[in-house]
Protein backbone atom coordinates (compact mmCIF):
# COMPACT_ATOMS: atom_id res chain seq x y z
CA UNK A 1 0.00 0.00 0.00
CA UNK A 2 1.24 3.60 -1.08
CA UNK A 3 2.21 5.61 1.92
CA UNK A 4 0.38 8.66 2.74
CA UNK A 5 2.99 11.46 1.34
CA UNK A 6 2.89 9.53 -2.14
CA UNK A 7 -1.15 9.72 -2.07
CA UNK A 8 -0.97 13.18 -1.04
CA UNK A 9 1.45 14.95 -3.83
CA UNK A 10 -0.47 12.54 -6.21
CA UNK A 11 -3.62 14.06 -5.36
CA UNK A 12 -1.87 17.63 -5.85
CA UNK A 13 -0.30 16.91 -8.96
CA UNK A 14 -4.20 15.74 -10.19
CA UNK A 15 -6.36 18.34 -8.59
CA UNK A 16 -4.03 20.85 -10.33
CA UNK A 17 -4.13 19.39 -13.47
CA UNK A 18 -7.90 19.85 -13.53
CA UNK A 19 -8.45 23.43 -11.86
CA UNK A 20 -7.52 26.75 -13.09
CA UNK A 21 -5.83 27.59 -9.23
CA UNK A 22 -2.32 27.52 -8.77
CA UNK A 23 -0.13 24.70 -7.47
CA UNK A 24 1.24 26.43 -4.88
CA UNK A 25 -2.10 27.01 -3.20
CA UNK A 26 -3.16 23.74 -3.44
CA UNK A 27 -0.27 22.61 -1.95
CA UNK A 28 -0.49 24.89 0.48
CA UNK A 29 -3.90 24.02 1.46
CA UNK A 30 -3.51 20.43 1.24
CA UNK A 31 -0.30 20.37 3.93
CA UNK A 32 -2.72 22.51 6.22
CA UNK A 33 -4.81 19.85 5.90
CA UNK A 34 -2.75 16.84 6.79
CA UNK A 35 -0.97 15.05 9.67
CA UNK A 36 2.33 14.81 8.03
CA UNK A 37 5.31 15.05 9.87
CA UNK A 38 7.89 17.45 8.34
CA UNK A 39 9.67 15.03 6.42
CA UNK A 40 6.67 13.79 5.04
CA UNK A 41 5.72 17.53 4.12
CA UNK A 42 9.08 18.11 2.47
CA UNK A 43 8.87 15.54 0.55
CA UNK A 44 5.67 16.16 -1.13
CA UNK A 45 6.63 19.47 -1.94
CA UNK A 46 9.42 18.56 -3.48
CA UNK A 47 8.18 16.27 -5.45
CA UNK A 48 4.84 18.14 -6.32
CA UNK A 49 6.87 20.94 -7.35
CA UNK A 50 10.10 19.60 -9.00
CA UNK A 51 7.02 17.47 -10.90
CA UNK A 52 5.76 20.68 -12.19
CA UNK A 53 8.54 22.69 -13.02
CA UNK A 54 10.61 19.89 -15.39
CA UNK A 55 6.77 18.34 -16.46
CA UNK A 56 8.22 19.25 -20.39
CA UNK A 57 11.20 17.35 -19.89
CA UNK A 58 8.97 14.52 -17.97
CA UNK A 59 7.30 14.07 -20.68
CA UNK A 60 9.26 13.99 -23.47
CA UNK A 61 11.23 10.81 -21.72
CA UNK A 62 8.11 9.75 -21.41
CA UNK A 63 6.89 9.87 -24.66
CA UNK A 64 9.93 8.27 -25.73
CA UNK A 65 8.87 5.03 -24.14
CA UNK A 66 5.25 5.20 -23.78
CA UNK A 67 2.76 2.40 -26.01
CA UNK A 68 -0.12 4.34 -27.59
CA UNK A 69 -0.91 8.23 -27.15
CA UNK A 70 0.52 9.81 -24.21
CA UNK A 71 -1.56 13.01 -24.87
CA UNK A 72 -4.93 10.90 -24.88
CA UNK A 73 -3.54 9.39 -21.60
CA UNK A 74 -5.96 9.95 -18.59
CA UNK A 75 -4.76 12.49 -15.95
CA UNK A 76 -4.36 10.45 -13.14
CA UNK A 77 -1.67 8.25 -14.96
CA UNK A 78 0.22 11.27 -16.27
CA UNK A 79 0.42 12.36 -12.67
CA UNK A 80 1.64 8.81 -11.78
CA UNK A 81 4.36 8.55 -14.75
CA UNK A 82 5.15 12.11 -14.00
CA UNK A 83 5.98 10.96 -10.04
CA UNK A 84 8.03 8.39 -10.55
CA UNK A 85 9.78 10.17 -13.85
CA UNK A 86 10.74 12.68 -11.53
CA UNK A 87 12.18 10.64 -8.44
CA UNK A 88 14.33 8.67 -11.08
CA UNK A 89 15.91 11.60 -12.66
CA UNK A 90 16.24 14.52 -10.25
CA UNK A 91 15.75 12.94 -6.93
CA UNK A 92 18.16 9.55 -7.38
CA UNK A 93 15.34 7.49 -6.19
CA UNK A 94 17.00 4.02 -6.68
CA UNK A 95 14.50 2.34 -9.54
CA UNK A 96 13.40 -0.48 -7.75
CA UNK A 97 11.87 1.82 -5.12
CA UNK A 98 10.24 4.21 -7.15
CA UNK A 99 8.73 1.60 -9.75
CA UNK A 100 7.36 -0.46 -6.43
CA UNK A 101 5.77 2.60 -4.95
CA UNK A 102 4.36 4.24 -8.03
CA UNK A 103 2.88 0.49 -9.08
CA UNK A 104 1.61 0.39 -5.52
CA UNK A 105 0.13 4.10 -5.73
CA UNK A 106 -1.62 3.05 -9.11
CA UNK A 107 -3.29 -0.05 -7.41
CA UNK A 108 -4.55 2.38 -4.83
CA UNK A 109 -5.81 5.59 -6.69
CA UNK A 110 -8.02 2.80 -8.78
CA UNK A 111 -5.41 1.99 -11.82
CA UNK A 112 -4.61 -1.14 -11.31
CA UNK A 113 -5.11 -2.23 -15.18
CA UNK A 114 -2.52 0.24 -15.86
CA UNK A 115 0.55 -0.93 -12.77
CA UNK A 116 2.35 -2.74 -15.72
CA UNK A 117 2.34 -0.08 -17.75
CA UNK A 118 3.55 1.99 -15.11
CA UNK A 119 6.20 -0.44 -14.48
CA UNK A 120 7.31 -0.98 -18.10
CA UNK A 121 7.64 2.86 -18.89
CA UNK A 122 9.32 4.06 -15.93
CA UNK A 123 11.79 0.97 -15.81
CA UNK A 124 12.78 2.48 -19.43
CA UNK A 125 12.68 5.92 -18.17
CA UNK A 126 15.31 4.72 -15.75
CA UNK A 127 17.35 3.81 -18.53
CA UNK A 128 17.30 6.58 -20.95
CA UNK A 129 20.28 8.88 -22.24
CA UNK A 130 18.91 12.11 -22.32
CA UNK A 131 21.46 13.65 -25.45
CA UNK A 132 20.34 10.29 -27.38
CA UNK A 133 16.65 10.91 -26.70
CA UNK A 134 17.26 14.23 -27.98
CA UNK A 135 19.56 12.96 -30.79
CA UNK A 136 17.00 10.68 -32.18
CA UNK A 137 13.98 13.12 -32.21
CA UNK A 138 15.72 15.33 -34.15
CA UNK A 139 15.45 18.44 -31.85
CA UNK A 140 17.99 21.32 -32.23
CA UNK A 141 18.48 24.73 -31.24
CA UNK A 142 15.65 26.72 -28.85
CA UNK A 143 13.85 23.67 -29.52
CA UNK A 144 15.86 21.02 -27.73
CA UNK A 145 16.54 23.78 -25.02
CA UNK A 146 13.10 23.67 -24.28
CA UNK A 147 12.83 20.52 -23.45
CA UNK A 148 15.76 20.41 -21.75
CA UNK A 149 15.32 23.08 -19.57
CA UNK A 150 11.88 22.28 -19.56
CA UNK A 151 10.44 25.83 -20.54
CA UNK A 152 7.81 26.69 -23.09
CA UNK A 153 9.92 27.65 -26.72
CA UNK A 154 7.54 30.88 -26.82
CA UNK A 155 9.40 32.36 -23.50
CA UNK A 156 12.63 31.08 -24.74
CA UNK A 157 12.67 32.59 -27.80
CA UNK A 158 11.50 35.77 -26.15
CA UNK A 159 14.61 35.69 -23.76
CA UNK A 160 17.15 34.50 -26.71
CA UNK A 161 16.93 37.43 -28.41
CA UNK A 162 18.14 39.43 -25.32
CA UNK A 163 20.18 37.21 -23.73
CA UNK A 164 22.12 34.45 -26.09
CA UNK A 165 21.86 31.08 -25.63
CA UNK A 166 24.03 31.09 -22.58
CA UNK A 167 21.92 33.96 -20.43
CA UNK A 168 18.68 31.70 -21.68
CA UNK A 169 20.29 28.85 -20.32
CA UNK A 170 21.83 30.34 -16.75
CA UNK A 171 18.28 32.00 -16.79
CA UNK A 172 16.49 28.37 -16.89
CA UNK A 173 19.17 26.98 -14.65
CA UNK A 174 17.98 29.17 -11.66
CA UNK A 175 14.19 28.85 -12.33
CA UNK A 176 14.62 25.01 -11.84
CA UNK A 177 16.29 25.85 -8.51
CA UNK A 178 14.23 25.71 -5.02
CA UNK A 179 13.88 28.91 -4.34
CA UNK A 180 15.45 30.28 -1.07
CA UNK A 181 13.20 30.93 2.15
CA UNK A 182 13.64 34.56 3.27
CA UNK A 183 12.04 36.38 5.94
CA UNK A 184 11.36 40.05 6.93
CA UNK A 185 11.75 40.55 10.77
CA UNK A 186 9.24 43.41 12.15
CA UNK A 187 11.63 46.14 13.33
CA UNK A 188 8.14 47.21 14.94
CA UNK A 189 7.47 44.61 17.36
CA UNK A 190 10.95 42.76 18.00
CA UNK A 191 14.55 44.39 18.20
CA UNK A 192 17.24 42.66 15.68
CA UNK A 193 19.19 41.09 18.73
CA UNK A 194 16.04 39.74 20.62
CA UNK A 195 15.15 38.62 16.63
CA UNK A 196 18.20 36.72 15.85
CA UNK A 197 18.58 35.43 19.41
CA UNK A 198 15.22 33.35 19.13
CA UNK A 199 16.05 32.12 15.27
CA UNK A 200 19.01 30.94 17.04
CA UNK A 201 17.72 29.27 20.11
CA UNK A 202 15.23 27.65 17.82
CA UNK A 203 18.26 25.84 16.06
CA UNK A 204 17.59 27.49 12.90
CA UNK A 205 20.35 28.38 10.39
CA UNK A 206 19.93 31.62 9.05
CA UNK A 207 22.18 34.59 7.50
CA UNK A 208 21.73 38.02 7.25
CA UNK A 209 20.63 39.64 3.64
CA UNK A 210 24.41 41.82 3.21
CA UNK A 211 21.88 44.77 1.45
CA UNK A 212 18.92 44.61 3.04
CA UNK A 213 19.49 43.77 6.97
CA UNK A 214 16.06 43.33 7.26
CA UNK A 215 15.44 40.26 5.71
CA UNK A 216 16.56 37.00 6.58
CA UNK A 217 17.80 33.81 4.76
CA UNK A 218 16.73 30.55 6.54
CA UNK A 219 17.37 26.94 5.15
CA UNK A 220 14.34 25.21 6.59
CA UNK A 221 11.91 27.81 7.89
CA UNK A 222 8.97 25.23 8.94
CA UNK A 223 9.36 25.26 12.20
CA UNK A 224 9.04 28.97 12.29
CA UNK A 225 5.75 29.23 11.48
CA UNK A 226 4.55 27.59 14.42
CA UNK A 227 6.49 29.24 17.43
CA UNK A 228 5.81 31.80 19.77
CA UNK A 229 7.46 33.94 17.44
CA UNK A 230 5.14 33.90 14.37
CA UNK A 231 1.76 34.52 16.67
CA UNK A 232 3.72 37.45 18.26
CA UNK A 233 3.77 38.59 14.51
CA UNK A 234 7.90 39.34 14.72
CA UNK A 235 8.17 38.58 10.99
CA UNK A 236 6.72 38.36 7.60
CA UNK A 237 7.80 35.63 4.56
CA UNK A 238 8.99 37.88 2.01
CA UNK A 239 11.37 37.87 -1.12
CA UNK A 240 14.29 40.31 -0.51
CA UNK A 241 13.05 41.80 -4.48
CA UNK A 242 9.74 41.99 -3.24
CA UNK A 243 10.66 44.59 -0.44
CA UNK A 244 12.61 47.04 -2.97
CA UNK A 245 9.14 48.70 -4.09
CA UNK A 246 8.56 49.39 -0.58
CA UNK A 247 11.95 50.76 0.15
CA UNK A 248 11.82 52.88 -3.32
CA UNK A 249 8.56 54.54 -2.08
CA UNK A 250 10.20 55.30 1.22
CA UNK A 251 7.04 56.15 2.77
CA UNK A 252 7.17 59.30 5.98
CA UNK A 253 5.27 59.10 9.10
CA UNK A 254 3.00 62.00 7.91
CA UNK A 255 2.16 60.38 4.33
CA UNK A 256 -1.11 58.84 3.29
CA UNK A 257 0.27 56.15 1.11
CA UNK A 258 -1.94 54.06 -1.60
CA UNK A 259 -0.97 50.44 -1.70
CA UNK A 260 -2.79 49.11 -4.97
CA UNK A 261 -3.08 45.66 -5.98
CA UNK A 262 -1.98 44.89 -2.15
CA UNK A 263 -2.52 41.00 -1.95
CA UNK A 264 -0.99 39.34 0.05
CA UNK A 265 -0.02 42.37 1.50
CA UNK A 266 3.62 41.80 2.11
CA UNK A 267 4.37 45.10 0.53
CA UNK A 268 1.38 46.67 2.40
CA UNK A 269 2.81 45.55 6.05
CA UNK A 270 6.39 46.48 4.85
CA UNK A 271 5.53 50.12 4.21
CA UNK A 272 4.02 50.24 7.61
CA UNK A 273 7.47 49.12 9.26
CA UNK A 274 9.39 51.10 7.15
CA UNK A 275 7.36 54.43 8.52
CA UNK A 276 7.45 53.68 12.03
CA UNK A 277 3.60 52.45 12.03
CA UNK A 278 3.09 56.37 11.44
CA UNK A 279 1.54 56.41 7.62
CA UNK A 280 -2.10 56.27 6.71
CA UNK A 281 -1.60 53.30 4.26
CA UNK A 282 -4.86 52.23 2.65
CA UNK A 283 -4.28 48.16 0.72
CA UNK A 284 -6.59 47.98 -2.37
CA UNK A 285 -7.56 44.44 -3.78
CA UNK A 286 -10.30 43.04 -6.38
CA UNK A 287 -10.79 40.60 -4.06
CA UNK A 288 -12.66 39.83 -0.93
CA UNK A 289 -11.29 37.07 0.36
CA UNK A 290 -7.81 38.30 0.04
CA UNK A 291 -8.59 41.24 1.69
CA UNK A 292 -9.89 39.05 4.44
CA UNK A 293 -7.38 37.20 4.78
CA UNK A 294 -4.48 40.61 4.83
CA UNK A 295 -6.71 41.89 7.91
CA UNK A 296 -5.96 38.79 10.22
CA UNK A 297 -1.90 39.38 9.06
CA UNK A 298 -1.93 42.93 9.43
CA UNK A 299 -3.74 42.24 13.44
CA UNK A 300 -1.04 39.40 13.84
CA UNK A 301 1.93 41.96 12.61
CA UNK A 302 0.50 44.49 14.83
CA UNK A 303 -0.55 46.87 12.29
CA UNK A 304 -4.30 47.71 13.08
CA UNK A 305 -4.15 51.35 11.17
CA UNK A 306 -3.44 49.43 7.91
CA UNK A 307 -6.79 49.85 5.92
CA UNK A 308 -8.14 47.48 3.50
CA UNK A 309 -9.97 48.63 0.24
CA UNK A 310 -12.11 46.40 -1.78
CA UNK A 311 -12.29 47.74 -5.62
CA UNK A 312 -10.83 47.39 -9.33
CA UNK A 313 -8.14 50.30 -9.45
CA UNK A 314 -8.24 50.39 -12.97
CA UNK A 315 -11.26 52.18 -12.82
CA UNK A 316 -12.68 53.17 -9.55
CA UNK A 317 -12.02 56.51 -7.75
CA UNK A 318 -9.05 56.74 -5.52
CA UNK A 319 -8.25 59.21 -2.72
CA UNK A 320 -5.82 61.92 -2.83
CA UNK A 321 -2.14 60.42 -2.13
CA UNK A 322 0.59 61.59 -1.36
CA UNK A 323 2.55 57.94 -2.74
CA UNK A 324 1.59 55.55 -4.21
CA UNK A 325 2.90 51.72 -4.71
CA UNK A 326 1.59 50.50 -7.69
CA UNK A 327 2.96 46.89 -8.12
CA UNK A 328 1.00 45.63 -10.78
CA UNK A 329 -0.74 42.48 -13.09
CA UNK A 330 2.21 41.32 -14.68
CA UNK A 331 3.62 37.71 -16.75
CA UNK A 332 5.29 37.02 -13.74
CA UNK A 333 8.69 35.49 -15.74
CA UNK A 334 10.57 37.04 -13.37
CA UNK A 335 9.34 34.26 -10.72
CA UNK A 336 9.22 31.25 -12.16
CA UNK A 337 11.24 29.46 -9.67
CA UNK A 338 8.47 30.34 -6.52
CA UNK A 339 5.83 29.89 -8.94
CA UNK A 340 6.19 26.62 -9.96
CA UNK A 341 3.40 25.97 -12.25
CA UNK A 342 3.29 30.27 -14.00
CA UNK A 343 5.64 29.01 -17.40
CA UNK A 344 2.68 26.50 -18.07
CA UNK A 345 -0.51 28.81 -17.38
CA UNK A 346 1.19 31.82 -19.93
CA UNK A 347 0.62 31.87 -23.23
CA UNK A 348 2.14 34.87 -25.42
CA UNK A 349 -1.10 36.80 -26.24
CA UNK A 350 -1.09 37.67 -21.98
CA UNK A 351 1.70 39.65 -22.40
CA UNK A 352 -0.51 42.48 -24.55
CA UNK A 353 -3.14 41.88 -22.43
CA UNK A 354 -1.66 42.58 -18.96
CA UNK A 355 0.10 45.91 -20.98
CA UNK A 356 -3.34 47.12 -21.70
CA UNK A 357 -4.36 46.81 -17.99
CA UNK A 358 -1.52 47.88 -16.32
CA UNK A 359 -1.85 51.28 -18.34
CA UNK A 360 -5.09 51.61 -16.90
CA UNK A 361 -4.12 51.42 -13.60
CA UNK A 362 -0.99 53.43 -13.67
CA UNK A 363 -3.26 56.48 -15.34
CA UNK A 364 -5.84 56.07 -12.78
CA UNK A 365 -4.01 55.96 -9.87
CA UNK A 366 -1.48 59.17 -11.35
CA UNK A 367 -4.89 60.87 -11.37
CA UNK A 368 -5.04 60.71 -7.34
CA UNK A 369 -1.44 61.35 -6.47
CA UNK A 370 -1.08 65.07 -5.42
CA UNK A 371 1.63 67.39 -7.04
CA UNK A 372 4.85 66.57 -5.64
CA UNK A 373 4.01 63.02 -4.83
CA UNK A 374 5.70 60.08 -5.85
CA UNK A 375 4.17 56.87 -7.44
CA UNK A 376 6.32 54.22 -7.70
CA UNK A 377 5.48 51.63 -10.66
CA UNK A 378 6.78 47.13 -10.28
CA UNK A 379 6.48 43.97 -11.76
CA UNK A 380 7.82 40.71 -11.34
CA UNK A 381 8.31 40.35 -14.67
CA UNK A 382 11.26 40.53 -16.85
CA UNK A 383 9.47 41.10 -20.15
CA UNK A 384 10.55 44.65 -21.75
CA UNK A 385 6.65 45.64 -22.73
CA UNK A 386 5.82 45.60 -19.08
CA UNK A 387 8.38 47.67 -17.92
CA UNK A 388 10.53 50.22 -19.61
CA UNK A 389 8.13 50.47 -22.83
CA UNK A 390 4.90 50.39 -20.35
CA UNK A 391 6.91 53.62 -18.31
CA UNK A 392 8.41 55.54 -21.22
CA UNK A 393 4.76 55.10 -23.13
CA UNK A 394 3.15 56.89 -19.94
CA UNK A 395 6.05 59.80 -19.82
CA UNK A 396 5.30 60.66 -23.53
CA UNK A 397 1.58 61.16 -22.90
CA UNK A 398 1.80 62.71 -18.97
CA UNK A 399 3.99 66.00 -19.02
CA UNK A 400 4.10 65.77 -15.17
CA UNK A 401 5.44 62.79 -14.61
CA UNK A 402 9.38 62.48 -14.35
CA UNK A 403 11.67 59.94 -13.23
CA UNK A 404 13.15 60.25 -9.73
CA UNK A 405 16.22 58.53 -9.19
CA UNK A 406 16.75 56.86 -5.67
CA UNK A 407 19.43 58.24 -3.19
CA UNK A 408 19.36 55.01 -1.17
CA UNK A 409 22.95 53.75 -1.62
CA UNK A 410 21.88 49.83 -1.00
CA UNK A 411 19.29 50.41 -3.81
CA UNK A 412 21.71 52.12 -6.06
CA UNK A 413 23.56 49.16 -6.71
CA UNK A 414 20.55 47.58 -8.34
CA UNK A 415 20.11 50.61 -11.02
CA UNK A 416 20.14 50.79 -14.04
CA UNK A 417 21.06 53.49 -16.67
CA UNK A 418 17.91 55.05 -16.96
CA UNK A 419 17.17 55.04 -12.88
CA UNK A 420 15.27 51.84 -12.71
CA UNK A 421 15.55 49.62 -10.00
CA UNK A 422 16.27 45.95 -11.82
CA UNK A 423 17.14 42.23 -10.66
CA UNK A 424 17.35 39.30 -12.44
CA UNK A 425 17.73 35.79 -11.03
CA UNK A 426 20.41 34.89 -12.90
CA UNK A 427 22.37 38.02 -11.17
CA UNK A 428 21.06 38.62 -8.10
CA UNK A 429 20.08 35.68 -6.87
CA UNK A 430 16.42 36.71 -6.06
CA UNK A 431 13.34 36.90 -7.75
CA UNK A 432 13.41 39.71 -10.70
CA UNK A 433 11.96 42.84 -10.21
CA UNK A 434 11.55 46.20 -12.54
CA UNK A 435 10.94 49.07 -10.06
CA UNK A 436 10.50 52.75 -10.86
CA UNK A 437 9.78 56.10 -9.16
CA UNK A 438 7.69 58.46 -10.95
CA UNK A 439 7.67 61.99 -9.45
CA UNK A 440 4.37 64.38 -10.17
CA UNK A 441 5.74 67.88 -10.77
CA UNK A 442 4.27 70.45 -8.98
Amino acid sequence: MADIARLLAFRILTKWQRSDHYIDRILQYELNHTSLESQGRNWVTEVVLGTTRHQLHLDFLIQRVFKGSYKKAQLELKSLLRMGSYQLRFMETPTYAAVNEMVELSKDVKLTKASGLVNAVLRKVATLNLEEALNQAGLKGIQRLSVEMSHPEWLLNRWHSQLGETGVRLRCECNNSVPKNWIRYNRLKVDRHTWELSLSEMDLSWKRNDHFPDFYELEHAGTLFHSKAYSDGWFSVQDVAAGLAPRVLAPQASDRVLDLCAAPGGKSTYLAELSGGEAQIFAYDVARVRLEQMTQNFKRLGHPGLETVEGDVAEMPLPEADKILLDVPCSGTGVLNRRADLRWRRQPQDIQDLVDIQEQMLENAWRSLKPGGRLVYSTCTLEPEENWAQVRNFLEKESTAEIERVNDKQLQAFMDENGAIVTLPERDRMDGMFVVCLRKQN
